[in-house]
């Protein structure tokens, strides 16, 4: 009996291991919902890899806006049928520490907005931006994709990409995008850049 009592302690012990590294494999997990205030409340409670972060984009070429993209913490722990789900994931954060806002990412001077990524009812992948304080109105992104990689992500991280490879034609997308029918123009020849799955990254053309 105490033979059998020492191997069901040593399986118990080995499932709350195995469950430990579960956790810790996983990402940071869904808001609670796609409203600007959830999200936001998300965004708040997240963590974030400031050294993994972009460069700091002068969006503006004036000094005005200077952004840079933060990737959330265990990104590259997402799965697709997370990501691409009712509630989505807060993937990233944009921080601008300039002194003029930048709409197009919802993030107003000295300030941060909170990038989210979900697929509605209908299977359409939606992306937006949302102020981290949870005010004013989100900014749906019209030039949001995704791209998939061969191999999975080694560490999180976020980039801006240089302007002539920002021109480049990007292949069709594979999903159903929210941004399908609509003018995407290269409002200053940037691509924001984050890791955002296990094996892909979110881009946005700003």
């Amino acid at each position: 009996m105490r033979q059998w009592m020492g191997v069901f302690t040593g399986m118990g012990v080995f499932l709350v291991l195995a469950c430990q590294r579960a956790a810790t494999l996983g990402d940071q997990g869904a808001p609670g919902g796609v409203d600007p205030a959830k999200v936001a409340s998300k965004c708040r409670s997240m963590q974030f890899d400031n050294a993994r972060s972009s460069i700091v984009k002068d969006l503006k070429n004036d000094g005005s806006v200077l952004i840079k993209i933060v990737p959330a913490k265990k990104s590259i722990h997402t799965r697709l049928k997370d990501l691409a789900s009712p509630r989505g994931r807060v993937i990233g954060i944009a921080v601008n520490t300039g002194n003029s806002p930048w709409p197009l990412m919802a993030v107003a001077a000295n300030d941060t907005s909170c990038w989210h990524v979900w697929m509605d009812n209908e299977d359409v992948l939606h992306a937006q931006w949302v102020s981290i304080k949870g005010t004013g109105q989100p900014q749906p992104d019209d030039a949001f994709d995704i791209t998939f990689h061969p191999t999975k992500h080694a560490v999180d991280s976020s980039e801006w990409n240089p302007r002539e490879i920002s021109e480049r034609p990007l292949p069709a997308s594979l999903f159903h995008l929210a941004s399908a029918g609509t003018v995407q123009v290269l409002r200053t020849g940037n691509t924001g850049w984050t890791t955002c799955l296990i094996n892909g990254c979110c881009r946005s053309r700003q």
